[in-house]
C-alpha cells in the first residue's frame, strides 16, 4: 500500500522524502528524546 502511495508522488517529493527520513535516521538520538519527552503527554 505504501508502494502505490509513494509511486503516486512526483519524484522530487519522493526525493526529498528520501532525504528527510535518512535526515531522521542519522538524528534517532534526537528522535528517542523527542519521542521520550511526547510519550507521557499521550
Amino acid at each position: 500500500k505504501l508502494g502505490s502511495l509513494f509511486q503516486s508522488f512526483p519524484k522530487q517529493k519522493t526525493q526529498k522524502l528520501r532525504e528527510l527520513i535518512e535526515d531522521l535516521k542519522k538524528s534517532d538520538h534526537v528522535v528517542e528524546k523527542l519521542r521520550a519527552e511526547i510519550e507521557p503527554l499521550m
